[in-house]
């Protein structure tokens, strides 16, 4: 039997809910966390602050909202487990990468991290959306894993590692201001030496 939670968002609700996530996600930036009120969002889509909390029921809601929008293009199904695939642990590792040494993630984990201990609910929010964009990575260890290629004990425990030896130095020296974005063949260089310490100590 279909319910009101079960039906499918009317098309003009999605669109309003898209405009309000795009639109919240440059005032946090510019703004920050605190300095941000659900008016502001509301009237700079025209929107009223009644609407508004009818889509999101408060401040928080409506952050996590633009940390899953932000998250959503790490949701992809892995490929399949071709055991000793190692271009495909390039590829995976590769996007991941791209993604988090981005200015937009840079900028938002800046919000994150200077307003956490005013606004705990931010790392909630955070932690309910974590793995989005990591999960294709664990579950393609864990498959690999499955088919005696891999010997690892911890699917994710693994994926953070291989993400941290990428991103390390070049995340933290961007969230200082200290250098800009990697260049893909910087990006491209740190995987394959990554995913080589990797699969030498693990394969």
């Amino acid at each position: 039997m279909t319910t009101a939670a079960t039906l499918p968002r009317r098309p003009n609700e999605a669109k309003r809910r898209f405009a309000l996530v795009e639109a919240a996600e440059s005032i946090f930036l510019a703004q920050g966390y605190g300095a941000t009120s659900m008016d502001d969002v509301a009237q700079s889509v025209g929107m009223s602050k009644k609407t508004l909390y009818q889509l999101f029921p408060s401040k928080e809601a409506l952050f996590e909202a633009v940390v899953e929008h932000f998250c959503a293009p790490k949701q992809a199904e892995p490929e399949p487990a071709v055991p000793g695939d190692r271009a495909a642990l390039e590829r995976l590792l590769g996007d991941i990468a791209r993604h988090i040494l981005s200015l937009r993630s840079v900028a938002l984990f800046r919000v994150i991290a200077s307003e956490v201990k005013r606004a705990p609910e931010l790392a909630a929010a955070v932690e309910r959306s974590r793995g989005r964009k990591t999960g294709a990575l664990e579950r393609w260890l864990a498959a690999q894993a499955a088919t005696g290629w891999l010997r690892i004990a911890s699917p994710e425990e693994a994926a953070g590692m291989l993400i941290g030896m990428v991103i390390g130095e070049p995340h933290i020296l961007m969230l200082l201001g200290q250098r800009p974005p990697p260049e893909e063949a910087e990006i491209a260089a740190r995987v394959r030496l990554a995913v080589s310490l990797f699969l030498d100590g693990a394969a």
